[in-house]
């Protein structure tokens, strides 16, 4: 993870600044 701005929202969204990221980013947990 790189910083802290990559959240997961209510939805299940994975969301990168408030914008959602792609699943390559691997970032969704």
């Amino acid at each position: 993870m790189t910083g802290g701005f990559r959240f997961v929202t209510p939805s299940g969204s994975v969301s990168t600044k408030g914008k959602r990221a792609p699943a390559s980013t691997g970032v969704r947990q």
